[in-house]
């Protein structure tokens, strides 16, 4: 044994790996049962490693760590824990045996603050999945040393190769009695889907082992900053995103060019603060001498993603080359994901549930299920998600995909339970309180309950955040209600917080509220004015981070103001050639519907516009536009086919489509929208005869907006409830 001056120790040892066949299986059958069962072979492998010098090194579910200073030792110490395992399974019903897989290798490695590092460890995990039910696999270097010096004999296995290890050692099968006559061949595990789906719940837990214990050395000398970083690995195994960050960030702050931290949170981040994030990739390209070689993939394959410009292309290309060249989960989650960032959603679910026991295959998974048109998948999709919200340590990241799926679908009563699970397992994030105060509007909890719940959420902020998002809040609820002079007023401080953020997304959002209240008050002049006046300014703001493009919004606002068919010609001419633009950036199918609906179908008011609106659908059914089912199309886009089939005349095919869109969750995040909605479901019920059920759609409006003092929804709402029968 060697000690080096940080403390960290070199020594040979003899490495085993257990852990129980059928254990994933087990647990989805009888949770409780499993756990027994558990308990019962810790405790016989506990009995018996002391005999034979055996130390722990972790227990984590059903899987040993155990180091040997000696071969013989964990050769005789595996084979009497089979032996043992295998005399207690006699007479028992075959739920009720337990039987263990082990793999021993024999390696330099590295202990340090606890940990053990080393390719010696890897080596070891890879052999010990390839081991018979009941049986033993071993490298050559443990029979060089043992052989002719234990009671048992070995099996020479063909040769075998084993991931991410360049150069795998010969493997041979322990033969001795009382265990197993090994197969001709290493045995392979199942990949099956439904393998893999009892899995899910156990993923962050074996997740947490492989990233903490089993990952090279850390890349910093600093001790603090090393555990840090670990932790940072460990929490995204529990899909803990918040504790991710603030462990890289606590490691960042003692050792500042820590690459693989820069360039963790450089790809988590993204998505939300574009601009911090792109900050991390850079510092991460800084000290790219600080990655491994499995970190390099990684940075080139997130290079496409995090620039000023997604190429969707270039991701997928770097991504799943990236993964080809090292299959391991973390590069399995970035292919997954950049495939479902291009729209390819069956190959980024194929890709996902084809890994192994993965971590990452829950939210990459779900993500995949979330936007694809396979509505049949959904509850599958649910029940990952529960099992990981459940049984993770710390899986807050779980109940928010859950949370917004449950949104997503319409289940208002089950997105709010899955959001007081999340409050109350993330006391600190504020996104778990805004969560929980949308599901508690959309089931019609008194406002100032609602109120409350945000006000709790912003506290939780930081102390610079809350201006905006105090504006943010006002904003929504002043919609809400209907007090549009208000609205209007917090989204201009709203807009006023933002001051001269490049980010063209954020601008917009307050900006679309800001015309949004003016046009609902029937101010078209003004909002033209707003529309005219952003795409002035729009240029001087980055391009939207994921390629979206808003000036289809702005220019059919600009549209409302004039009234000459010249003017409509116009803006047909401008609502195609932003098709065309967009299919070119996204040639997927599936993205066509999405197209027609920010083109025409959202902003259809009047039977001539509901004419063009199906005139451009039917072109582009043509080109393979296709309407999603029932259960996956969402609550925007089910308005705007809604009211188009409507004010088309087809009464009879807008109702299913208006009432999904009227029973969504979304009402407190999209206000404006979804209480124009009723008035639209109002219409069509009266169309088809149902009287009772229009006034009360009608109902609705004139509670939620009936103090407005300028309101055109409102005006139609009390003139034609007035003209019912």
């Amino acid at each position: 044994m060697t000690d080096a001056p940080n403390g960290e120790q070199r020594r040979l040892q003899a490495i085993m790996f257990s852990d129980m066949w059928g254990y994933s299986r087990m647990m989805s059958e009888d949770q409780a049962r499993t756990i027994r069962l558990v308990e019962e072979h810790r405790a016989i492998v506990r009995a018996i490693l002391p005999r034979f010098d055996g130390r722990e090194h972790e227990t984590i579910g059903d899987a040993f760590v155990v180091l040997f200073d000696s071969a013989r030792q964990a050769v005789a110490g595996a084979v009497e824990i089979q032996r043992a395992l295998g005399a207690r399974n006699v007479g028992k019903p075959p739920e009720e045996q337990i039987w263990l897989r082990i793999g021993l290798h024999l390696d330099d490695i590295v202990l340090r603050d606890g940990h053990i590092y080393g390719d010696g460890v890897n080596v070891a995990a890879r052999i010990e999945p390839l081991a018979d039910k009941g049986g033993i696999l071993v490298s050559e270097a443990i029979v060089s040393h043992t052989d002719g010096k234990v009671p048992v004999t070995y099996k020479a296995l063909p040769k075998t190769p084993l991931k991410n290890i360049k150069h795998p050692p010969p493997l041979f099968a322990v033969l001795a009695d009382g265990l197993p006559v090994p197969r001709r061949r290493p045995p392979h595990r199942s990949r099956a889907p439904l393998v893999i789906a009892a899995a899910v719940a156990l993923a962050v837990v074996v997740g947490a082992v492989a990233l903490r214990a089993w990952r090279p050395l850390s890349p910093s000398q600093d001790a603090i900053a090393a555990a840090k970083y670990q932790e940072g690995l460990a929490r995204i195994a529990d899909l803990d995103v918040d504790g991710m960050y603030g462990a890289f960030r606590a490691a960042l702050e003692r050792d500042s060019g820590l690459a693989g931290a820069h360039l963790r949170i450089a790809g988590w981040a993204f998505h939300d603060t574009p601009l911090p994030a792109r900050e991390h990739f850079v510092a991460a390209q800084q000290h790219r001498d600080r990655l491994d070689a499995h970190d390099r993939l990684l940075l080139e394959a997130l290079e496409p993603y995090v620039a000023t410009r997604i190429d969707t292309a270039a991701f997928v290309d770097k991504a799943t080359a990236a993964f080809r060249a090292q299959e391991t989960n973390e590069l399995r989650f970035w292919a997954s994901y950049a495939l479902f960032r291009a729209g390819r959603y069956a190959h980024a679910q194929a890709l996902a549930e084809a890994g192994p026991h993965s971590h990452y295959l829950p939210l990459a998974w779900a993500a995949a299920i979330s936007a694809t048109q396979r509505p049949d998948q959904g509850e599958v999709a649910r029940a990952h998600l529960e099992r990981c919200a459940q049984k993770g340590t710390r899986s807050t990241h779980c109940h928010k995909l859950l949370a917004l799926m449950h949104m997503r679908s319409g289940r208002c009563q089950q997105m709010e339970d899955v959001a007081r699970r999340w409050v109350s397992e993330a006391r600190a994030d504020p996104e778990a309180e805004h969560v929980l105060a949308y599901a508690l509007a959309a089931r019609g909890a008194p406002l100032e309950g609602v109120v409350e719940v945000m006000g709790r959420a912003r506290t939780k902020y930081p102390e610079a955040s809350t201006p905006l998002v105090q504006a943010m809040d006002r904003t929504r609820v002043a919609c809400w209600i209907g007090a549009f002079d208000d609205a209007e007023q917090s989204a201009r401080a709203w807009l006023a917080s933002l001051g001269t953020h490049p980010d063209v997304a954020m601008q917009v959002m307050p900006t679309s509220y800001v015309i949004g209240a003016l046009l609902e008050r029937g101010d078209t002049a003004a909002a033209v004015d707003e529309a005219k006046a952003f795409l002035r300014r729009a240029p001087a703001f980055d391009p939207d981070a994921f390629g979206d493009d808003w000036t289809i919004f702005f220019e059919n606002v600009i549209a409302k103001g004039a009234t000459d068919d010249a003017s409509a010609d116009r803006i047909e001419a401008v609502r195609q050639k932003w098709v065309t633009q967009q299919r070119a950036r996204l040639s997927q199918r599936e993205h066509l519907v999405h197209h027609w609906r920010d083109a025409w179908g959202e902003w259809v008011r009047t039977p001539e516009e509901a004419r063009r609106a199906l005139a451009a659908y039917d072109a582009l059914v043509k080109d393979g536009l296709t309407l999603p089912p029932d259960a996956a199309i969402d609550a925007g886009l089910a308005l705007a086919v809604g009211q188009t089939r409507l004010l088309a005349g087809d009464a009879a095919g807008a109702r299913p489509l208006l009432e999904r869109a009227a029973t969504s969750c979304t009402g407190l995040l999209e206000p404006l929208r979804m209480t124009r909605v009723w008035l639209m479901l109002a219409r069509a019920r009266r169309d088809l005869g149902d009287v009772a059920g229009a006034r009360a759609a009608y109902d609705i409006v004139i509670e939620r907006w009936g103090d407005a003092p300028r309101s055109i929804t409102v005006t139609a709402a009390r003139a034609e409830r007035a003209a019912l029968p």
